[in-house]
């Protein structure tokens, strides 16, 4: 079976993608659907969730787990975050980053 994965701005052009999602889906083809519209909501619904689809949340954006706790928060569906390569830099740059601001914060001693 094929699958097509349709990246579009669901808010301004949805009806044009849920109607090409309906004619791929006549012919058997598994669709995702990934908004990437920025002016408002999509038109359609983005995800159509399966039972044997996990729906997680991942990107350079979510950086903290706050950022994480937002996605989820304003979504329905999604199982949970992916962390990914991410995971391995965020400690080690937010320790640096803390360190840093110390180190900047150092006041010299006078001179006498």
């Amino acid at each position: 079976m094929a699958n097509v994965v349709a990246i579009g701005t669901l808010d301004t052009k949805g009806a044009e993608y849920g109607f090409l999602r309906d004619r791929l889906l006549e012919h058997g083809v598994d669709v995702i659907l990934v908004d990437a519209g920025v002016l408002g909501e999509p038109a359609i619904a983005a995800v159509e969730v399966r039972k044997d689809v996990i729906v997680l949340c991942h990107g350079g954006p979510i950086a903290e787990p706050d950022d994480a706790a937002n996605v989820l928060e304003r979504t329905t569906g999604v199982a949970g975050f992916f962390g990914a390569s991410s995971m391995e830099r965020l400690p080690t740059e937010i320790a640096m980053t803390e360190t840093a601001r110390r180190f900047k914060s150092l006041k010299p001693s006078p001179t006498a």
